[in-house]
């Protein structure tokens, strides 16, 4: 448990934040004092939370009483700061998307791209689905690459724009709002795809 006194001495407001089924307890922000009561955090996210008091005191400093905008932004800090992840209903969807290919000459090397621990456990997931949809998928190959920029998110690199297995690829991450970039590899395999799973991309 820590206070934060974020010193307003303006009117009392209060802020009330729900956490059903998260580690830390209902926050409740009045008179100038939050408390937050948080368990089960691992070491990474305990060191995170030190940092939390300093970061509402500047939110609630520059936004005055406007207690929305305040909850806004801690939300799309929560929303960017979560890992990406494939649920149960996205596999499904992927996978129904990609079966129509299963069986094919149509192949997939999964690359993790200067990773980190969440783009290699995304690359994983994502090469698992196309496993179980019939794909040939080799095991995720980690890779580091200097000197050239590299672009967050999932790139499907094809042989061309008309290639039937890239195209099949890029319509299918679509349907739960990933918009996967499109590359070109005239070398390439015209029945090979590589999906490049790179950092996550900051919104």
């Amino acid at each position: 448990m820590f206070l934060l006194n974020p010193c307003l001495a303006q009117s009392r407001a209060q802020i009330t934040q729900e956490a059903k089924t998260a580690t830390c307890s209902n926050v409740v922000v009045t008179g100038g004092t939050a408390t937050f009561k948080c368990s089960g955090l691992t070491g990474d996210q305990a060191k995170l939370l030190k940092d939390v008091p300093a970061l509402l005191t500047r939110m609630l400093k520059s936004q005055q009483q406007d207690t929305a905008e305040i909850l806004s932004r801690l939300n799309t800090c929560i929303d960017q700061g979560a890992a990406r992840s494939l649920s149960s209903t996205m596999q499904e969807n992927l996978r129904s998307a990609l079966s129509p290919a299963a069986g094919t000459q149509f192949s997939i090397q999964i690359r993790a791209t200067n990773s980190t621990s969440e783009s290699e456990h995304y690359a994983e997931q994502i090469r698992s689905v196309f496993s179980e949809s019939g794909w040939k998928a080799d095991p995720v190959f980690y890779n580091m690459v200097v000197g050239t920029p590299v672009p967050p998110g999932v790139v499907v690199v094809a042989r061309d724009v008309r290639s039937a297995p890239g195209i099949m690829i890029q319509r299918a991450f679509s349907l739960f709002g990933v918009k996967a970039a499109y590359q070109l590899a005239p070398d390439l395999d015209p029945n090979l795809i590589i999906l490049v799973v790179g950092q996550k991309p900051v919104e």
